[in-house]
């Protein structure tokens, strides 16, 4: 009885090495793979214009710019592409009505943006990832939608851009100042 326990004993160990050892090829070897594949489509229906195409683009007469700031490494930027930018409703209006522009951010890529690129995040206090901010003729902006919005969000924005209608305006409940008669000490 004592060689079996003695057999299992050292068996499970070597099975157990085997395996383990059999892991950490298998995922270090799909890692690589991963890392030499081209990178995933973003899925966006919108056919974007790169910023430097801007310039030498003949005018658009009637459409508005519609600036997305994105940036490939953003997990919020990619899930917008693929469901409110691939929306066909969504696409639709933005190849009908408005002048699509990509700016992607490379801060984490390179260290820095482009001067232009920081510019234009400045001009239109874009502070996180994605936005889309709507630009009227004379460069001002018309609105801003922050974030991974869905895609009925995405197409009210752009609606009420393209009827230059303000955004919902947000209610702020203030406590009433009150003044309060002064104590008389007695």
């Amino acid at each position: 009885m004592a060689t079996v326990d003695d057999y299992a004993a050292t068996s499970m160990p070597k099975a157990f090495l085997v395996v383990t050892a059999s892991l950490i090829v298998l995922r270090i070897a799909t890692s690589l793979m991963g890392a030499m594949s081209p990178p995933v489509s973003t899925g966006s229906s919108v056919n974007w214009e790169a910023p430097t195409n801007y310039a030498s683009l003949p005018p658009k007469q009637g459409k508005l710019v519609l600036y997305q700031f994105y940036a490939a490494w953003s997990d919020p930027c990619k899930r917008m592409d693929q469901t409110a930018l691939s929306n066909r409703q969504v696409t639709e209006m933005v190849g009908e009505k408005f002048l699509p522009i990509r700016i992607v951010d490379v801060t984490r890529e390179k260290g820095k943006n482009p001067k232009y690129i920081s510019e234009l995040e400045k001009r239109y206090r874009v502070f996180a990832l994605p936005t889309l901010v709507v630009v009227d003729e004379s460069g001002d902006s018309i609105g801003a939608l922050i974030g991974d919005c869905s895609s009925l969000t995405t197409y009210r924005f752009l609606s009420r851009a393209i009827h230059k209608q303000p955004p919902i305006k947000t209610v702020s409940f203030a406590l009433p100042q009150h003044s309060f008669p002064k104590k008389t000490s007695p």
